[in-house]
């Protein structure tokens, strides 16, 4: 299997993230080293808001909501992943089993739909965001063993966070701020969609570790 490119995690069917083992198979992605640094930039946040409620979009394997979900156990915080995958989902809650977690709930929905908090509470969103034709030409160790609904974004990279951020708009109750992954190269058609759905909002842009701008903090 590896002769013919199969990443080594999916054969061991697991992967090391923020200083956790995860499980995980083809129908999760292979969290990235990059993301550590979105747990680390929501982290922060967290710490400074003090949200009830930490809404993890997308959450595939749940390594994003579980590592936080593991640093903030000792709080009052209230965790939950959604995804549109069951087999995800699936994942997720076995990875909830093996880090023992209980301040975890999972829900199967599309994004935030279903989901209206009446409590203070923030997002993380790491969504499939790399634009299509940079998609077809990733790597074959990528393109033909990880899920393309977890990288395709469409044209532009920004489809399913455009979609992310019309049902933010229509919530009566509005985070207290969000924390997304983006493709760098989408930066400008990231900031003019923001303009279009949340004009009166701040917003700052972060790097990661390879100091390129990934990472997007939105207040509200």
């Amino acid at each position: 299997d590896i002769k013919k490119g199969k990443p080594w995690e999916y054969i061991k069917g697991e992967a090391e993230f923020y200083k956790n083992i995860f499980k995980i198979t083809e129908d999760t992605l292979i969290p990235r080293v990059e993301t550590e640094n979105l747990v680390d930039t929501a982290k922060e946040e967290i710490k400074k808001y003090s949200p009830s409620l930490v809404i993890d979009t997308g959450t595939g394997s749940g390594c994003i909501i579980l590592s936080l979900a593991k640093y903030f156990c000792n709080t009052d915080t209230r965790f939950i992943g959604t995804d549109i995958s069951r087999k995800a989902l699936n994942i997720a809650k076995e990875n909830r089993k093996l880090l023992k977690l209980k301040n975890v709930s999972f829900k199967r929905t599309n994004l935030l739909k279903d989901i209206n908090p009446k409590e203070k509470y923030c997002i993380v969103a790491n969504l499939p965001y790399i634009p299509t034709d940079m998609y077809l030409n990733l790597d074959k160790s990528v393109k033909d063993y990880e899920p393309e609904i977890a990288l395709n974004g469409g044209e532009d990279g920004l489809r399913i966070y455009e979609e992310l951020f019309k049902q933010i708009q229509k919530k009566k109750n509005k985070p207290e701020f969000m924390v997304l992954e983006f493709e760098p190269s989408t930066k400008k058609s990231l900031e003019r969609i923001l303009n279009i759905y949340f004009k009166d909002s701040e917003y700052i842009f972060k790097k990661d570790f390879r100091d390129k701008e990934r990472f997007l903090i939105c207040f509200f």
